[in-house]
């Protein structure tokens, strides 16, 4: 991007994981895979709002700076 790299790494072992850095000054909204089984998200194992829509996980609020989201 125009104001440096964004770095995503994900793995989808015993739960879906995924990890990202974000340049200064850029936010991202994310959705994550909703697995039928999968009970929320957390990020840094601190559980967060999201909504579900289908198969996927929202969000609620836009991330930035490096992150490790989990969904569970």
């Amino acid at each position: 991007t125009p104001r440096g790299p964004i770095l995503v790494n994900w793995n989808n072992a015993a739960a879906f994981k995924l990890s990202l850095t974000l340049p200064q000054g850029v936010t991202a909204q994310v959705q994550l895979p909703a697995a039928g089984n999968s009970a929320g998200v957390f990020i840094g194992g601190q559980p967060v709002e999201v909504r579900r829509a289908g198969a996927w996980w929202i969000l609620e609020k836009d991330v930035s700076g490096t992150s490790v989201i989990e969904v569970r």
